[in-house]
């Protein structure tokens, strides 16, 4: 019973990697490891990028220290790069979140954990729109203005306050923010409640646009339903330009059972 059972798990296996094969294109990722402030290692993502039917996808995998996976993000592009569709789920917390085009805007879905309530709204879609990691792809809509300098105005998607909220990007000249070969884009509130929410600084290589690092609030949550500060490192070493298809299937398929403190 045991032999039959596993080879059913193999078909289905196979069948899910030769259905991948056939529908991902241009499948390739990079990982980031996530430190706190004293430099201890927190969680890793490893993200996979492919295009399917035309659109661009992501998936990120939340990994602890130890390998385990314990949340996963999936996006999608529709219509504007810096505004895709994504549903995140945290499997440890049961945090959940989903933001979607609709009719005339975006439908948000938000539950802070397992035994929270889920909280739906129905916004529109503003000028100027940020949604997520849609961030990276405004900054490089924009590179040209932002290298100048010039202050950009936007409106950037908070789902646990379920709105949007103005937000200033503009680049950080100084030695330490951005070191020699790199450029440093600060993601900055500008409402009466910019003292409740910290910047954020994307810092990326002058040469080629990468993203180097991330230092701000994580999109994670902790024990006590806080979003920790983290610096997100994204080695040259652990960038990858091909990737096979089985290494999407199984982060689709990893389960969230890992369980690392933030």
């Amino acid at each position: 019973m045991r032999i039959r059972l596993l080879a059913l798990a193999l078909f289905v296996l196979s069948c899910t990697v030769a259905q991948a094969q056939q529908s991902v294109h241009d499948l390739h990722g990079y990982t980031g490891n996530a430190y706190d402030r004293a430099g201890k290692l927190l969680y890793r993502e490893q993200h996979l990028i492919w295009t399917r039917d035309g659109q661009a996808r992501r998936l990120v995998v939340y990994r602890c220290p130890d390998g385990s996976a314990f949340a996963r993000k999936h996006l999608r592009v529709v219509d504007d790069p810096a505004t895709p569709d994504f549903r995140l789920r945290d499997g440890a917390k049961g945090q959940q979140v989903q933001v979607r085009r609709s009719a005339g805007g975006i439908a948000l879905s938000f539950r802070a954990g397992s035994d929270a309530t889920v909280h739906e709204e129905q916004l529109p879609l503003p000028a100027q729109a940020i949604i997520d990691a849609g961030f990276n792809a405004y900054v490089q809509q924009h590179w040209d203005a932002l290298l100048t300098g010039k202050t950009r105005r936007v409106r950037f998607l908070v789902p646990s306050r379920r709105e949007w909220m103005g937000f200033t990007v503009q680049r950080i000249d100084n030695a330490k923010a951005a070191p020699a070969g790199s450029v440093t884009f600060r993601l900055k509130p500008e409402d009466w409640f910019a003292f409740l929410l910290p910047h954020v600084d994307v810092r990326y290589r002058l040469a080629d646009h990468r993203l180097l690092d991330y230092r701000g609030p994580s999109n994670l949550s902790d024990a006590r339903g806080d979003n920790p500060w983290v610096d997100i490192v994204f080695p040259a070493d652990q960038v990858h330009k091909a990737l096979s298809a089985q290494t999407l299937v199984r982060a689709e398929t990893a389960p969230l059972d890992g369980h690392c403190a933030l």
